[in-house]
């Protein structure tokens, strides 16, 4: 048995026998009648975890994609749901035809999309087939890639490597703008990690688009100073 398997069958023998206590002690904490709100939540969400964590086990022997967490603990009129690897790679494909569409605004939305998508594929899993080899813009210059145009070109030149469109420092940016910038540079690691290891070029070049999203990403308002 993984060790996966055996954490989560420790788990639910843990619950199930803490359940008979915990029942009790709600019983003679009733407060005129009524059981406490505070522990009746606390209980419901360990067992919501722990019914999530089985599910998703279930779901990921299955070949099925599965939250990381539940939007049903988050908001309660919201169902859980799940993709099969035909819907992910539906979705894939679907923003690849978005990417090709052209334009800046296309190709951002469709890196973002794709790097929504990565945070949820399973390592077995390979990356659709055409992945890779959409339309490149070239570099922007920023602090770390504004000495030469030759990142510009090998950008163009080498269609596995993303560029991050960092622009400029953020002033108050809105939390939408942020996960944006998170999931497209999802999207370039992930797609580093499908390229050739040999590939060098991709290697600096996702080097230095990474370097220059960790620099917007410091200078994000409310982020502290380095000690």
């Amino acid at each position: 048995m993984i060790r996966r398997d055996r954490e989560l069958l420790t788990r639910a023998a843990e619950v199930n026998r803490g359940l008979g206590a915990v029942v009790a002690d709600l019983m003679t904490h009733q407060d005129d009648g009524q059981l406490p709100a505070e522990q009746l939540r606390a209980l419901g969400r360990a067992v919501c975890w722990l019914g999530s964590d089985f599910l998703a086990r279930a779901a990921e022997l299955d070949g099925r994609v599965v939250e990381a967490v539940p939007r049903y603990l988050l908001d309660p009129r919201a169902g859980h749901t799940t993709l099969s690897r035909g819907q992910w790679e539906a979705l894939a494909e679907l923003f690849g035809r978005v990417c090709e569409l052209g334009g800046e605004t296309a190709h951002d939305i469709a890196t973002e999309g794709r790097g929504i998508l990565e945070c949820s594929r399973p390592a077995e899993w390979p990356p659709p087939a055409g992945q890779t080899g959409h339309p490149r813009r070239a570099a922007p210059e920023s602090a770390d890639t504004r000495n030469t145009a030759a990142a510009e070109n090998a950008a163009v030149e080498n269609p596995a490597v993303e560029t991050l469109d960092v622009g400029e420092a953020p002033g108050p940016a809105p939390d939408r703008e942020l996960r944006s910038r998170a999931h497209r540079g999802i999207e370039l690691l992930a797609r580093l990690a499908d390229s050739p290891c040999h590939d060098e070029r991709a290697v600096r070049d996702t080097g230095r688009a990474v370097h220059a999203l960790a620099e917007w990403l410091l200078a994000y308002p409310g982020m502290p100073e380095d000690r």
